[in-house]
């Protein structure tokens, strides 16, 4: 649990709580500090949810887990794009359109595809999302070497997983689509 949300001192996780998302969490509100803005229990609320997440989360699903005392629905909203703004969530969008927010774990972007079916996000592997992030990143220096500032893209896969059973070792394309965390 957060010790204190107006002081310098650093913040105690619960022994649930893994490194990382301590380190996130710890870095978030350093950055939010550091621009000049404040760090409500709300703003700890949202960032340590987000922290602690393995899947990217809809404003209503934040709601749901930081409780209806924890903050409003247009609490989230606003937050959600001030993180944004300062590099610390990432935004992405599932088949039917919601707009979904997940903790930027480092500046790499990350592609994934989303089933569906299962509802789920699949993170791909380097061999895949390497060439296309290296095209894009050429891409973006293009743009900005034609004048273009604050350059960013957006880029997800939609798609139905036809066989639930483990992708063939020699298969790059199915080992692609393995869930988060089994590429």
């Amino acid at each position: 649990m957060i010790s204190s949300i107006h002081s310098n001192q650093p913040f105690a996780a619960s022994g649930a709580e893994d490194n990382s998302a301590q380190i996130y969490l710890e870095d978030a509100i350093n950055k939010l500090r550091e621009s000049g803005l404040r760090i409500t229990k709300s703003r700890v609320q949202l960032l340590s949810t987000l922290a602690r997440g393995s899947e990217p989360l809809s404003v209503e699903e934040l709601h749901s887990l930081v409780g209806e005392e924890g903050c409003d629905l247009v609490t989230i909203y606003r937050s959600m794009l001030v993180f944004e703004e300062h590099g610390l969530v990432q935004r992405s969008f599932r088949y039917n359109g919601t707009t979904v927010f997940e903790r930027m774990k480092d500046a790499t972007p990350r592609y994934r595809v989303f089933c569906k079916e299962s509802q789920k996000f699949a993170e791909l592997n380097e061999d895949l999302s390497g060439p296309v992030r290296g095209a894009i990143l050429a891409l973006e220096e293009a743009l900005r070497a034609r004048g273009y500032a604050k350059v960013t893209h957006l880029l997800e896969f939609f798609a139905v997983k036809t066989d639930q059973t483990a992708p063939a070792a020699n298969n790059r394309l199915a080992a692609a689509a393995a869930p988060v965390g089994q590429v």
